[in-house]
């Protein structure tokens, strides 16, 4: 990378927490930038590398870096997907994800996070890579934006910024108008995928316009229209970007608490033997099986017996394929507790399976908000919104 491109870089290792690294002079040799072992508090600065402590997870807000004590020091140990959902929350769409040789899936959730908030991801690609752990599990999620070698990345990251600086307010001033490059993009959408995306949110469509032409290097908009008319895997491309509903395993878990409490009220209440359950956008299933789960924990808790049923939507057919399989990454115990993870997941190659007991209680179906009927009869209904 050259010494002026405004880009900060936090490089994140897994280190061995009794040993000091040697990277700080390694990295010094090979480049001009300032490079810095990371310290509580600092604050980042364009045109300098930091680098993590071995025996703390680092994080970032507000522009500064922060330390916390690793909560796992026996187990499985997670820096980077921690460095990730932390930069997705601090920096939204302009943070940048790379992940490099690596063994394990560490990274996997962090990059889900980045995509989440309309970042952008670079992933080695598997041949140069010593160890293909980490970029295999990356790739796999389909949700990079660059697979390449290491020494195609700066020229391709370079490119990428400037496109995304310049198309950043061009984009906006032309959404707010809804001139007509922007109706002929939803037209298009609507015609190739059935999907009608005018009524979405302005400003997710403003930044998800902005992330695909500076992906594709184009500066006017009227030019995606014509890439979009001739290539159809850029209509697949901007489709899958427009649906991104990334989400985890009890996500936001205080609310999960609060959740289990107010279902055990109802299962209390409770006289005509079932729970039914509707979870809209349910992206890749992590929340439907969350709720299966906790309410699997209130029946035991309160010796109860009910049929569970739990119908979990989306309009994402490649997210329902995943979410029928109930098959997650090894780094869900980041999420999970190892006692959940015992009782309600099976170890399968590199990752965990949900048990079949709590697969048979969701039924996933593909449903549009606008255009399809409602599930009626509920007894709870949740919606997994974008959080920006």
């Amino acid at each position: 990378m050259p010494v002026d491109s405004g880009v900060a870089f936090v490089i994140v290792q897994h280190l061995d927490p009794t040993r000091q690294s040697s990277m700080p002079e390694i990295l010094s040799r090979l480049t001009k930038m300032p490079v810095h072992a990371s310290t509580d508090g600092m604050r980042v600065e364009p045109n300098s590398i930091y680098l993590n402590p071995p025996d703390k997870d680092i994080g970032i807000k507000d522009g500064a870096l922060y330390f916390q004590e690793i909560e796992q020091p026996r187990g499985i140990h997670l820096p980077i997907d921690f460095f990730l959902r932390s930069l997705a929350k601090d920096k939204g769409p302009d943070a940048i994800c790379i992940i490099l040789s690596g063994t394990g899936s560490d990274g996997t959730l962090g990059l889900k996070a980045i995509k989440a908030e309309a970042g952008t991801v670079f992933v080695q690609d598997l041949e140069s890579a010593k160890y293909d752990g980490m970029p295999r599990s990356a790739i796999e999620t389909g949700l990079a934006d660059f697979v390449l070698r290491p020494e195609q990345m700066p020229d391709r990251l370079i490119d990428f910024i400037k496109h995304y600086e310049a198309n950043g307010s061009q984009i906006s001033d032309v959404i707010e108008k809804a001139t007509e490059p922007v109706l002929q993009i939803f037209a298009i959408l609507q015609n190739k995928t059935g999907h009608d995306f005018s009524k979405y949110k302005q400003s997710t469509i403003n930044r998800r316009l902005q992330r695909r032409m500076s992906v594709n290097g184009l500066a006017d908009l009227a030019d995606y229209v014509q890439l979009l008319k001739s290539n159809e895997a850029e209509v697949k491309a901007l489709l899958k970007e427009l649906l991104i509903s990334v989400t985890s395993f009890f996500r936001d878990p205080e609310a999960f608490v609060s959740l289990k409490e107010k279902l055990k009220e109802l299962i209390r209440k409770t006289r005509d033997g079932e729970v039914r359950v509707w979870v809209a956008g349910s992206a890749t299933g992590e929340e439907p099986y969350s709720i299966a789960i906790i309410i699997s924990e209130c029946l035991d808790e309160l010796d109860k017996h009910l049929l569970v049923n739990i119908y979990a939507t989306d309009i994402d057919s490649d997210a329902l394929s995943i979410a029928r399989a109930g098959v997650y990454p090894a780094n869900i115990t980041g999420d999970v507790t190892p006692g959940r993870i015992k009782q309600f997941f099976t170890k399968e190659n590199k990752g965990f399976r949900v048990n079949k007991a709590i697969r048979e209680t969701v039924v996933f179906a593909i449903q549009d908000f606008i255009k399809d009927p409602p599930f009626s009869k509920m007894d709870l209904i949740c919606c997994l919104g974008e959080q920006s």
